[in-house]
């Protein structure tokens, strides 16, 4: 069964923070930020809620395909950052969009969520009753982060990407999940203070200690570095041995946003032509999850996606996560 992407669509907050204004309340400098990262300005939130950038984006993604909200089957949001605990971040989707027949529900799977969301999609749609599945990726990474960690608080960026998911379209050709938790601790944020009630605290022990136990973002920048350039080499030559192509015979590789230096390492040990890797962050930072929809419905506005083209796209996260998936478009 052909599964596919029928369409795209991107929202970013109109407030831009450039390098040379970060410069000003933490120690580092434009150039410093652009020759590790690649990065020169990033959008922040500045009044939008989570979910209605998703919702933003969502409408341009549906009207990108030429679908009423009112035939969506499902809902799958994906987010670091909620705007509520409960209920899903998908719940208000569905209601801003008049979707009253589809379901709807959250994953956190941190940068990688976009991935395992198209994955799941794509599996709903193999059920005959199902036709469309909404997959809306928002991140508002400006409310976690540190703005006392210059090798953090540089890199990442507001924003939302969504695709339509349906039985027309691209082709879903294969698709790799992987979780390694041998570094769990490198990325993290905390979500609750130890928990107290009337009649005592709470005696869980934790599983592990996190370096970071403030509601901050915390990164070991030299290990995700280390393991994201290695997992993305190894994702790109499982999903192409998956479908039986070469790495090399991809049209596009699209790669979660993260790091400009992350992506050439991992592209040119792969043997992936310059002119076939997608970077895109230099005015956006690291979206999380938003950064891969974000640059395929910025692909799809360029004209960059054409009818038969074989498009990889890679990325990893806390946890640390992993997924990769092919398409042919």
């Amino acid at each position: 069964m052909q599964i596919g992407i029928l369409g795209s669509g991107y929202y970013l907050p109109e407030l831009t923070v450039t390098n040379e204004e970060l410069s000003h309340i933490v120690d580092t400098s434009d150039e410093w930020i652009r020759s590790r990262s690649g990065i020169a300005s990033r959008h922040y939130a500045n009044g939008e809620n989570c979910w209605e950038m998703g919702v933003a984006a969502a409408r341009r993604a549906l009207q990108d395909a030429g679908v009423e909200a009112a035939q969506l089957d499902g809902i799958i949001f994906t987010s670091t950052t909620p705007d509520y605990f409960t209920p899903a971040m998908a719940s208000f989707v569905q209601k801003a969009l008049g979707a009253e027949h589809a379901f709807a529900f959250d994953m956190n799977v941190a940068c990688s969520g976009f991935i395992y969301a198209l994955d799941l999609a794509s599996r709903y749609l193999q059920d005959p009753d199902m036709r469309y599945i909404l997959v809306v990726s928002s991140e508002a990474m400006s409310h976690i982060i540190d703005f006392e960690d210059r090798t953090t608080c540089v890199l990442f960026g507001v924003g939302a990407g969504a695709v339509l998911v349906g039985k027309q379209g691209s082709e879903l050709l294969a698709s790799v999940l992987r979780t390694k938790t041998e570094l769990i601790a490198a990325l993290s944020c905390r979500a609750l203070d130890e928990v107290t009630h009337p009649f005592g605290q709470d005696s869980r022990t934790p599983v592990l200690r996190m370096p970071n136990e403030r509601h901050k973002l915390y990164m070991s920048g030299s290990e995700v570095y280390r393991y994201a350039v290695q997992e993305l080499i190894d994702l790109a030559q499982t999903a192409c041995d998956k479908a039986g192509i070469a790495v090399q015979d991809i049209d596009l590789y699209v790669p979660h946003q993260a790091n400009q230096r992350i992506i050439h390492a991992a592209a040119k040990h792969s043997e992936i032509p310059e002119d076939r890797v997608v970077v895109m962050l230099e005015d956006t930072g690291n979206l999380s999850s938003a950064s891969i929809p974000y640059c395929l419905s910025r692909l799809n506005e360029q004209g960059r996606l054409h009818k038969g083209d074989l498009i990889l796209i890679c990325a990893f996260g806390s946890g640390l996560s992993s997924g990769a998936i092919l398409l042919r478009w």
